[in-house]
């Protein structure tokens, strides 16, 4: 049914996707009269783009992907002129205005000029950060997370106060958001970023499954020019801070290598452009462990009460250190650009990326070989066509489909001979783990084929209608297992730690597995109305998910495997309450004919408002306000589907039935030039966040055995309200730099889905009132400085921000709501980074040297509750006390209490090399 709903609508409906180019508009004149040129032709250099002058000698060239490019304007009896520097950005209008003047020669002149560029974009009708590649390209970053760290009111990977995963993700005018955890499909090369645009204000109709901000990344273009790059660095950690973070006391620079090849041409000229990148870096992070311990190690405490630390010679480590926070990433994009004829173009660009990494656990620190490993591929394939109607009339059809895997495990074959008895893993007080191998296995993958038809129309000058239509079908598939010894091997074996692994059935509270396949479709239409004394945005969505879910049908008695009322457990077939001989079980099938049913399809409208109002030729005043709805990710949805709910604690499942979140946000702004390129920018805005994942429903209660769970539900809310003043000096004299600084206040009764069955779980109450949530920072400060001659260069990021909240663990009024009512320590860095130029025969050479944290600023970034401090606990005092004069027997408590997880990253340096052909 819903194949045959995407082949009736692809052909019946118009539709728009995200925007990836901007247009140039104008108005061309006679330099003396002032009188319109009727049929003037204006061209953009280098490209089958542009237009003619209509009637009152205005042009529109429609469709330019974002880039600088230069102007011809032509009319019969008139000098030529070209116009440089002429900067376009995506879904933004560039207006260039050209006088021409008469010739009284048979070949006229042509006369060069520099566009003047507009310190103000008058038709930003909300809050967006436009990252040219040559401002990437200078800044002291390594991937395009740095960047966005960089951006107003994005903190600690939340925007405007939002949760994780309230980001939507686009590339090349397609969304690549993962529906699982709201995280990227791929994660795109900063070199291959022709622009980005961060949208943290109330964004168009165009846009939609996001609530807090969206992320569009427009790649390079092949083009007739051949050209490439190389680019290497090297690089490593380097610290005082060695009693925290071991090893980073000596410059290793193989700790960090990244190799990195990029070519780029024309296979035919004029008609099939290519742009290639390939890249390996591999990071070896700066959390170290030692190899003290082999997982199969057996250390216990003998009869006489002394500390045995090896009951096994094998079971000893060689003592060296081992990265465990480490990365090794392959990544390949390639994008194909085929003119078939200057109205039709074909497009397909393929993204790949390959991630294997650890993350940091700490009870492995000693035995680092028993940590589990984690596998990340993505793999994106967007093909599209676009066709130009008239010079105000463009569409594109385009089929997408991505995949993405991801996989944890401590050995990639379940049944591993490696695998050791689970009573290795155990710990003694204040003691990193001895031996034992994590046995949890977890795999997921999301598949999404995504279908849009889209159109375009510059109904008039003053009236762009995009209206749009998309569909996608997910297939979404679940293991979540925890392997058990095999029958012969439950008992441990002194003689012998390894065992046999098994599977265990889904029947049992040690294994999940589903599949499923969810779909969504959205429809928007909207209409940016560009007068001259203002510009209006305005528009609606409708979006519709069907989550291919179940819920229970009887809550009271969710375990199929193991029911517990009477007539779910065998048919009473005399009535008599009891189950006789004769009387059969109720099977697994039977019961599954009644025990679910289906969620029920979810849809909802968005309508959406933004405004600029010129105030003159050096400012604005612009405000955004728009409804904007998200649905549940589907790790929410799908969570423990089998409703398995544990013998002893507090059970939680998921919810397939859950309704959309929404926030209600606004923001109101001014913008006023102050010099010929600083730009000062205030805004307020807030947001109204309702119906938020969270766990505050009352507990089910379990027929007849005491037993309660709970499940997920939209109980969660929030309030969010802030401050951004920024200052932007654009590029000039080899000079640029941007300032701002955000006052947020973030409030609600949960950082988490999770936290209100926490707290019931551990024998607490609730929130139920506004409190500051988790990642509430107050004051925010990013500063950034670029500058280049005409062979060097330099840049630094300066970032400051206030003390996150925190839980103090006591108080002496104990009548003080404490849930984040403390404050850490404040934050700061600085990252720098700078290059030198060397050409030789037509080839470019760069070296450059990056330094991030220069000053080694270890950052506070986790707190003992006692203390509010990383580095003092009462806790390291009681733990002395109740273990008397004995000791520790694997480790000091200054090693236990001494937490590295707790600081931000140290130093960490890097040189490298580019070569440009």
């Amino acid at each position: 049914m819903f194949k045959k709903a995407i082949f009736l609508l692809i052909f019946t409906v118009a539709v728009l996707q995200a925007g990836t180019t901007g247009k140039i508009v104008g108005k061309i004149t006679d330099a003396q009269s002032g009188e319109a040129l009727i049929g003037a032709n204006i061209l953009i250099k280098g490209t089958s783009m542009g237009a003619a002058t209509d009637a009152e000698g205005y042009y529109i060239i429609m469709n330019v992907p974002p880039g600088t490019y230069t102007l011809q304007a032509l009319y019969i009896g008139y000098n030529s002129k070209e116009i440089t520097g002429v900067t376009v950005n995506t879904d933004l209008t560039t207006t260039i205005d050209v006088t021409l003047s008469e010739t009284t020669l048979e070949t006229g002149e042509t006369i060069t000029v520099v566009a003047k560029r507009k310190a103000i974009k008058t038709d930003l009708t909300a809050t967006t950060a436009v990252v040219g590649n040559k401002q990437i390209k200078a800044l002291p970053v390594t991937e395009i997370s740095d960047v966005l760290a960089l951006q107003a009111g994005y903190v600690d990977g939340h925007m405007r106060g939002g949760r994780t995963g309230e980001v939507a993700y686009w590339i090349d005018g397609i969304p690549v958001t993962d529906s699982y955890d709201g995280s990227t499909v791929v994660d795109v090369n900063k070199d291959m970023v022709q622009e980005l645009q961060v949208i943290s204000g109330a964004f168009n109709a165009e846009y939609g499954n996001a609530m807090s901000g969206i992320v569009n990344i427009v790649t390079k273009d092949g083009s007739n020019t051949f050209g490439g790059q190389l680019k290497t660095y090297l690089g490593s950690y380097y610290s005082k801070h060695t009693k925290i973070f071991w090893g980073i006391d000596h410059f290793n620079p193989t700790n960090i290598y990244n190799f990195e090849a990029s070519v780029h041409g024309a296979v035919i000229k004029d008609k099939l452009f290519y742009f290639l990148n390939g890249r390996h870096i591999y990071f070896g992070g700066w959390l170290n462990g030692r190899d003290v311990y082999k997982p199969q190690n057996l250390a216990f405490v003998n009869t006489d009460g002394q500390f045995v630390p090896y009951f096994n010679p094998k079971g000893k480590g060689s003592g060296k250190l081992v990265p465990m926070n480490w990365n090794r990433k392959n990544y390949a994009q390639s994008k194909l650009i085929f003119k078939l004829t200057p109205s039709v173009t074909f497009l397909s660009s393929t993204i790949y990326d390959n991630v294997h990494y650890q993350d940091y656990d700490r009870s492995y620190k000693l035995n680092p070989g028993g940590n589990l490993q984690k596998h990340r591929e993505g793999f994106t394939q967007i093909l599209k066509m676009t066709h130009v109607l008239t010079p105000k009339t463009f569409y594109d059809f385009g089929i997408t489909a991505f995949d993405k895997k991801y996989e944890e495990f401590a050995y990639a074959n379940p049944h591993d001979p490696r695998y050791v008895h689970p009573d290795l893993g155990r710990t003694y007080p204040f003691s990193f783990k001895t031996g034992g191998v994590n046995l949890h296995r977890f795999h997921r993958e999301t598949k999404t084929l995504l279908a849009k038809f889209d159109l375009t129309g510059q109904v008039n000058r003053k009236h762009e209608i995009k209206t749009g239509f998309e569909l996608k079908q997910h297939q979404f598939t679940f293991a979540d297992i925890y392997l058990q010894p095999a029958d012969d091997y439950k008992a441990f074996n002194f003689a012998n730690p390894y065992i046999e692994t098994v599977i265990p059935p889904d029947s049992s509270i040690y294994a999940s597995h589903y599949k499923r396949r969810p779909k969504e479709a959205s429809f928007y239409i909207q209409d940016k109305m560009e007068f001259q004394d203002f510009i209006i945005n305005v528009g609606v969505r409708f979006d519709y998910f069907d989550s291919d879910g179940e819920v229970l049908a009887d809550p009271t008695d969710p375990q199929i495997y193991s029911p517990i009322k009477p007539q779910n457990r065998y048919h009473d077939l005399n009535g008599n309450g009891f189950q006789d001989p004769g009387e059969p079980n109720v099977t697994v099938a039977e019961r599954r004919a009644y025990w679910y049913k289906k969620a029920k399809p979810k849809y909802q409208f968005s309508p959406r408002i933004g405004a600029a109002f010129p105030i003159s030729s050096r400012g604005k005043i612009y405000f955004s306000y728009g409804y904007f709805f998200q649905r549940p990710k589907f790790e929410l949805l799908y969570q423990n589907p089998d409703f398995d709910i544990p013998v002893t604690g507090f059970g939680l499942v998921g919810n397939a039935d859950l309704k959309p979140e929404k926030t209600i946000q606004g923001e109101i702004g001014i913008q006023q030039q102050v010099a010929p390129d600083v730009v000062v920018d205030a805004t307020l805005y807030f947001r109204d966040i309702r119906d938020l994942t969270g766990t505050r429903a009352k507990v089910i209660s379990i027929f007849g055995s005491g037993q309660t769970y709970n499940k997920f539900v939209n109980s969660d809310f929030g309030l969010v309200k802030g401050l951004v003043l920024s200052v932007n000096k654009s590029f000039s004299s080899g000079f640029s730099a941007k300032v701002d600084y955000t006052y947020q206040v973030a409030k609600g009764t949960a950082s988490d889905p999770n936290d209100a069955h926490k707290a019931v779980e551990s024998g607490k109450l609730p929130e139920v009132q506004l409190v500051p949530l988790a990642w509430d920072q107050t004051h925010t400060v990013n500063v950034s400085a670029t500058y280049a001659a005409q062979s060097w260069g330099a840049s630094i990021i300066g970032q400051f921000g206030s003390g996150m909240p925190y839980t103090p663990l006591i108080t002496r009024d104990i009548s003080t709501i404490l849930i984040n009512r403390g404050h850490k320590p404040v934050t700061y860095k600085a990252d720098i980074k700078a290059y030198k130029t060397f050409t030789y025969n037509h080839y470019v050479f760069t070296a450059f040297l990056r330094v991030l944290n220069l000053f080694d600023r270890l950052n506070q970034v986790n707190v003992y509750t006692d203390s509010g401090r990383a580095d003092e606990t009462i806790f390291e005092q009681n733990a002395r006390q109740s273990l008397g004069h004995g000791g520790q027997w694997v480790n000091s408590l200054d090693e236990w209490f001494t937490n590295a997880t707790y600081y931000s990253e140290p130093r960490r340096i890097e040189m490298g090399l580019t070569f440009n052909f």
